[in-house]
Protein backbone atom coordinates (compact mmCIF):
# COMPACT_ATOMS: atom_id res chain seq x y z
CA UNK A 1 0.00 0.00 0.00
CA UNK A 2 2.74 2.37 1.16
CA UNK A 3 2.78 6.50 0.68
CA UNK A 4 -0.22 8.72 -0.30
CA UNK A 5 -0.35 8.76 -4.10
CA UNK A 6 -0.10 12.78 -5.37
CA UNK A 7 -0.43 11.98 -9.24
CA UNK A 8 -3.71 9.56 -8.70
CA UNK A 9 -4.67 12.39 -5.94
CA UNK A 10 -4.00 14.93 -8.57
CA UNK A 11 -5.95 12.77 -11.57
CA UNK A 12 -9.43 11.82 -9.55
CA UNK A 13 -9.74 15.79 -8.10
CA UNK A 14 -8.57 17.27 -11.67
CA UNK A 15 -11.90 19.79 -11.83
CA UNK A 16 -11.64 20.65 -8.16
CA UNK A 17 -9.44 23.62 -7.82
CA UNK A 18 -9.76 23.92 -4.36
CA UNK A 19 -8.63 20.40 -3.56
CA UNK A 20 -6.18 20.52 -5.82
CA UNK A 21 -5.02 23.96 -3.81
CA UNK A 22 -5.28 21.15 -0.72
CA UNK A 23 -3.44 18.60 -2.56
CA UNK A 24 -0.29 20.60 -3.39
CA UNK A 25 -0.21 21.92 -0.22
CA UNK A 26 -0.22 18.74 1.42
CA UNK A 27 3.19 17.45 -0.78
CA UNK A 28 4.76 20.45 0.33
CA UNK A 29 4.36 19.25 3.61
CA UNK A 30 5.05 15.89 2.96
CA UNK A 31 7.56 15.00 5.33
CA UNK A 32 5.09 15.62 8.62
CA UNK A 33 2.28 13.09 7.81
CA UNK A 34 1.63 9.54 6.94
CA UNK A 35 -1.18 9.46 4.52
CA UNK A 36 -1.58 5.91 3.39
CA UNK A 37 -2.27 4.96 -0.62
CA UNK A 38 -5.84 3.73 -1.11
CA UNK A 39 -6.37 0.28 -0.39
CA UNK A 40 -7.53 -2.83 -3.03
CA UNK A 41 -8.36 -4.55 -0.21
CA UNK A 42 -10.74 -2.39 1.50
CA UNK A 43 -13.17 -3.88 4.27
CA UNK A 44 -16.66 -2.66 3.44
CA UNK A 45 -17.85 -0.15 5.41
CA UNK A 46 -21.37 1.72 4.91
CA UNK A 47 -20.81 5.34 4.66
CA UNK A 48 -24.08 7.53 4.84
CA UNK A 49 -25.23 9.51 1.50
CA UNK A 50 -23.95 12.71 3.18
CA UNK A 51 -20.18 11.05 3.22
CA UNK A 52 -19.97 11.88 -0.95
CA UNK A 53 -16.50 14.07 -0.51
CA UNK A 54 -15.10 10.66 1.94
CA UNK A 55 -15.74 8.14 -0.54
CA UNK A 56 -13.86 9.98 -3.05
CA UNK A 57 -11.23 10.85 -0.57
CA UNK A 58 -11.11 7.14 0.18
CA UNK A 59 -10.50 6.32 -3.67
CA UNK A 60 -7.37 8.24 -2.62
CA UNK A 61 -6.69 7.76 1.13
CA UNK A 62 -6.88 5.16 3.05
CA UNK A 63 -6.17 7.33 6.28
CA UNK A 64 -3.23 7.56 8.56
CA UNK A 65 -1.18 10.39 10.40
CA UNK A 66 -2.83 13.90 8.90
CA UNK A 67 -0.20 16.05 11.21
CA UNK A 68 -1.51 15.70 14.70
CA UNK A 69 -4.95 14.18 13.60
CA UNK A 70 -5.51 10.28 12.87
CA UNK A 71 -7.66 10.00 9.75
CA UNK A 72 -9.65 6.52 9.75
CA UNK A 73 -9.67 4.25 6.87
CA UNK A 74 -10.57 0.60 6.17
CA UNK A 75 -7.33 -1.45 6.24
CA UNK A 76 -6.02 -2.07 9.59
CA UNK A 77 -2.81 -2.73 8.22
CA UNK A 78 -0.35 -1.89 5.68
CA UNK A 79 2.06 -4.58 5.02
CA UNK A 80 4.54 -2.02 3.29
CA UNK A 81 5.14 0.02 6.17
CA UNK A 82 4.54 -2.64 8.37
CA UNK A 83 2.16 -0.45 10.57
CA UNK A 84 -1.07 -0.59 12.20
CA UNK A 85 -3.70 2.12 11.76
CA UNK A 86 -7.14 2.97 12.87
CA UNK A 87 -10.26 2.25 10.64
CA UNK A 88 -13.66 3.59 10.10
CA UNK A 89 -15.48 0.26 11.54
CA UNK A 90 -13.14 0.26 14.50
CA UNK A 91 -14.22 3.37 15.89
CA UNK A 92 -17.86 3.63 14.46
CA UNK A 93 -18.96 0.87 16.85
CA UNK A 94 -22.18 0.90 19.21
CA UNK A 95 -20.06 0.95 22.20
CA UNK A 96 -17.40 3.06 20.78
CA UNK A 97 -20.11 6.23 20.21
CA UNK A 98 -21.69 5.36 23.78
CA UNK A 99 -18.07 6.05 25.66
CA UNK A 100 -17.56 9.17 23.61
CA UNK A 101 -21.05 10.40 24.09
CA UNK A 102 -21.93 10.84 20.75
CA UNK A 103 -25.22 11.50 19.30
CA UNK A 104 -26.66 9.06 17.06
CA UNK A 105 -26.21 9.05 13.34
CA UNK A 106 -22.83 10.49 13.37
CA UNK A 107 -20.37 8.75 11.50
CA UNK A 108 -16.02 9.06 12.77
CA UNK A 109 -13.91 9.96 10.13
CA UNK A 110 -10.86 11.53 12.17
CA UNK A 111 -9.35 11.69 15.24
CA UNK A 112 -7.25 14.16 17.03
CA UNK A 113 -4.30 13.36 18.93
CA UNK A 114 -5.96 13.68 22.56
CA UNK A 115 -9.22 11.66 21.34
CA UNK A 116 -11.59 13.93 20.44
CA UNK A 117 -13.52 12.68 17.09
CA UNK A 118 -13.92 14.13 14.24
CA UNK A 119 -17.79 13.04 12.36
CA UNK A 120 -19.72 13.49 9.76
CA UNK A 121 -23.66 14.00 10.18
CA UNK A 122 -25.98 11.62 8.64
CA UNK A 123 -27.95 14.59 7.42
CA UNK A 124 -25.67 17.14 6.10
CA UNK A 125 -22.04 16.75 4.31
CA UNK A 126 -20.34 19.06 6.81
CA UNK A 127 -17.33 18.18 9.10
CA UNK A 128 -17.90 18.31 13.04
CA UNK A 129 -15.93 18.06 15.82
CA UNK A 130 -16.77 16.50 19.04
CA UNK A 131 -15.89 17.62 22.76
CA UNK A 132 -15.60 15.03 24.70
CA UNK A 133 -15.38 16.97 27.58
CA UNK A 134 -18.06 19.32 26.99
CA UNK A 135 -20.31 16.88 25.08
CA UNK A 136 -20.96 19.07 22.28
CA UNK A 137 -19.75 19.73 18.56
CA UNK A 138 -17.02 22.99 19.04
CA UNK A 139 -15.86 23.23 15.52
CA UNK A 140 -18.06 22.71 12.30
CA UNK A 141 -16.15 22.96 8.76
CA UNK A 142 -18.41 23.24 5.61
CA UNK A 143 -16.91 20.33 3.97
CA UNK A 144 -14.18 17.70 3.74
CA UNK A 145 -11.90 19.88 1.82
CA UNK A 146 -12.13 22.90 4.49
CA UNK A 147 -11.59 20.34 6.95
CA UNK A 148 -8.01 19.31 5.12
CA UNK A 149 -7.22 22.81 4.70
CA UNK A 150 -7.42 24.11 7.82
CA UNK A 151 -5.50 20.89 8.97
CA UNK A 152 -2.67 21.84 6.72
CA UNK A 153 -2.90 25.69 7.98
CA UNK A 154 -2.23 24.53 11.64
CA UNK A 155 0.11 22.16 10.59
CA UNK A 156 2.16 25.21 8.86
CA UNK A 157 1.38 27.30 12.34
CA UNK A 158 2.67 23.97 14.13
CA UNK A 159 6.20 24.17 11.85
CA UNK A 160 6.50 27.40 12.63
CA UNK A 161 6.25 27.43 16.83
CA UNK A 162 8.61 23.87 16.29
CA UNK A 163 5.33 21.87 17.42
CA UNK A 164 5.02 19.35 14.45
CA UNK A 165 7.76 17.07 13.83
CA UNK A 166 8.50 15.03 10.23
CA UNK A 167 7.55 11.35 10.58
CA UNK A 168 10.31 9.67 11.38
CA UNK A 169 9.39 6.66 9.02
CA UNK A 170 9.51 9.71 6.36
CA UNK A 171 12.78 11.29 7.40
CA UNK A 172 14.17 7.44 6.99
CA UNK A 173 12.83 7.25 3.05
CA UNK A 174 14.79 10.38 2.67
CA UNK A 175 17.59 9.53 4.07
CA UNK A 176 17.62 6.43 2.03
CA UNK A 177 18.47 4.10 4.97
Amino acid sequence: MGFFDYTQARKIYRNDKTMLQVIDALEDMDQYHLLRRSSINKASFELPDTAVEIKTWLAVCDGGLLFSTTLLGCDDYDEELEISFSTLQEWNTKQKHELLGLPDGYLIIAILNYGDPICISPSDSRIYLWDMSEMTFTTVWESFTDFLADEYNTAVQMVEDDALEPVPLKMEEQDGE
